[in-house]
């Protein structure tokens, strides 16, 4: 028997194509919470690396949402930032069954045999892929460019979420004592 990419035996090209849109944005995602993370906590990035060595997504995401409650003041803000966390942990439990989950065919039974299915008769394949995660959940290959949109929208917001609660308003705190400070350097009349 011939050698092949498993992965083209159960996804198509565009179901292959969306699984890397979901593994993509996710590398995105994780990368900010961790860059939040760093900032919410005012650890250095060492300091950062050894205390979240190994950790997972959704750990870093039960850190982010306690960081949250800890550092933002307004109800307001608290409550946007958790229903974006919340957002995030929802599209990471589909994004651990896309991509550790075990992707196969569902086969609708109609004229296929266990013979047909055991020589790789590709023809006698007759449902759509899905992937089933060891502890439970599935997920239809037909959701996966969904599933990778829905990650990306969760970043964005929460990308200017970070960019109005703490980049603006740091810069606006700065911009202010550059103008007190020159003004004090003037000399006086």
């Amino acid at each position: 028997m011939a050698r092949k990419l498993l992965s083209i035996l159960v996804l198509n090209p565009t179901e292959l194509a969306a699984l890397g849109s979901v593994v993509v944005e996710s590398t995105y995602a994780e990368s900010l919470v961790t860059t939040l993370i760093l900032e919410m906590s005012k650890l250095k990035n060492d300091e950062l690396t050894l205390f979240l060595r190994g950790a997972m997504m959704n750990t870093k995401l039960e850190l982010l949402a306690d960081l949250g409650k800890l550092k933002l003041r307004s109800t307001r803000r608290k409550a946007e930032f958790a229903s974006i966390i919340s957002r995030l942990k929802t599209t990471n439990s589909e994004r651990v069954i896309a991509v550790h989950g075990f992707w196969n065919h569902t086969f609708s039974g109609k004229g296929t045999t266990l013979g047909e299915i055991a020589s790789g008769n590709v023809s006698a394949i007759q449902g759509p892929s899905e992937a089933t995660h060891p502890r439970g959940g599935k997920l239809s290959a037909t959701k996966l460019d969904g599933l990778a949109k829905t990650i990306s929208d969760a970043y964005w917001d929460l990308h200017a979420f970070y960019i109005a609660v703490w980049v603006v308003p740091f810069w606006r705190r700065r911009e202010t004592l550059r103008s007190k400070s020159r003004g004090s350097l003037l000399p006086r009349a």
